[in-house]
């Protein structure tokens, strides 16, 4: 009697662990393009940090302030000036005249 009660658990337990396993794996197959999505993310923020502490690095130099300033703001030092050359007119096209 008591060996059937100790077959009778024993077969519970690999019943119990063998869904769980199967539920796991079933699980994990359904993760794997959430964590490919999730990897390819996290490197293309790595990348984003990795410019972006290039570009404090760049803010911190102030020749690089000063020319940042003049290119996005426009601004001048005392007693400069700017000379302003605009863009050339379009050319006229030619269109062939065919001959009948």
């Amino acid at each position: 009697m008591v060996i059937k009660l100790h077959h009778a658990l024993l077969g519970f337990f690999v019943f119990a662990l063998g869904t769980s396993l199967i539920r796991n794996t079933v699980n994990l197959t359904n993760n794997i393009p959430f964590y490919h999505q999730l990897q390819s993310e996290y490197e293309r923020e790595q990348s984003r940090f990795e410019k972006l502490k290039l570009s404090a690095a760049k803010t911190k130099d102030p020749f690089e302030t000063e020319k940042l300033l003049r290119d996005k703001l426009g601004l001048i030092k005392a007693n400069e000036q700017i000379v302003v050359i605009p863009d050339p007119p379009p050319s006229p096209t030619i269109t062939p005249i065919l001959s009948q």
